[in-house]
């Protein structure tokens, strides 16, 4: 029989959202992650990782479930996070969606739901509708949103009753949308950075100034990354199906980043994208 993993580990320190529930600032993504799945979050919870991101779109809800079963994970050391399809967005469309969400995790609550897409105003509005009333029944605790810009952003604060608690987007020292960012922080929406290595590229694996900041704490490129977002607040989410990057991207306790190199990192921007670009989305 399975035993249940070590929850001693429980490392992870915890942001407050505006509904003055918490979150683990790091979340171990999961996106195209399918076939290795549970191998991956049973390493990412014994190295510490105690949220858990995922969506509709990655067809892996299930194994996740399963996988949280398997090792008798308990429900409340774990933060589930996943999203709604950004295909066929409409109030009922959400309702089911997240229903086959909790058949599928398991369990009878979800931590967050997020709408993956901005997709066209009057389709958002109604999903936002939805997810509000599966607060309202219990189902979900949190609902925020994904890829969303200012406009996008203001649409959903216009009717909401419940307040967005987070905008995922694309977020690393090559790309981070200073307007959006500033916007949500003035909103109390907390930032959560996908996408945090850039898929490591070659721009961001062979950046000069990034290689210096990692040799310098004797640390990797993707320590520094997720260190970074870190400290200028943002939840991060990396994402391996590799044991020993698992362990390394949440390894970033025994060093900081100095005032210094925060603000060098900081301005390595220069909107470089590596994910899908929300900007054509007008309304």
């Amino acid at each position: 029989m399975d035993k249940i993993l070590n929850i001693e580990k429980f490392t992870n320190k915890l942001l407050t959202m505006n509904n003055g529930k918490t979150i683990p600032v790091i979340g171990f993504g999961t996106y195209q992650n399918k076939d290795k799945i549970d191998e991956a979050i049973k390493s990412a919870y014994e190295a510490g990782y105690r949220h858990i991101d995922s969506a509709v779109l990655y067809e892996n809800e299930k194994k996740i479930g399963q996988t949280i079963a398997k090792y008798k994970i308990p429900r409340d050391k774990i933060f589930l996070t996943t999203k709604i399809l950004s295909k066929d967005m409409s109030y009922d469309n959400t309702l089911k969606q997240v229903d086959n969400s909790l058949k599928y995790f398991g369990t009878n609550y979800i931590d967050l739901v997020l709408i993956h897409w901005p997709g066209k105003k009057k389709d958002r509005l109604e999903v936002w509708k939805a997810l509000e009333k599966t607060v309202n029944d219990k189902k979900v605790i949190s609902i925020g949103v994904s890829n969303f810009l200012i406009p996008h952003l203001k649409s959903i604060l216009e009717i909401c009753k419940i307040k967005p608690v987070i905008n995922q987007i694309e977020l690393h020292p090559l790309f981070h949308d200073k307007d959006t960012i500033d916007f949500c922080l003035k909103e109390n929406i907390l930032i959560e950075a996908y996408s945090p290595f850039a898929q490591m590229n070659s721009k961001m694996k062979d950046n000069e100034l990034i290689n210096n900041i990692a040799t310098c704490h004797n640390v990797t490129i993707n320590q520094v990354l997720v260190r970074w977002n870190l400290q200028n607040g943002y939840i991060c989410l990396p994402k391996s199906e590799t044991k020993s990057r698992i362990y390394n991207n949440f390894d970033i306790d025994n060093f900081q980043l100095s005032e210094e190199e925060m603000k060098n990192m900081n301005s390595l921007h220069c909107d470089y994208k590596v994910c899908w670009n929300p900007i054509k989305i007008k309304d």
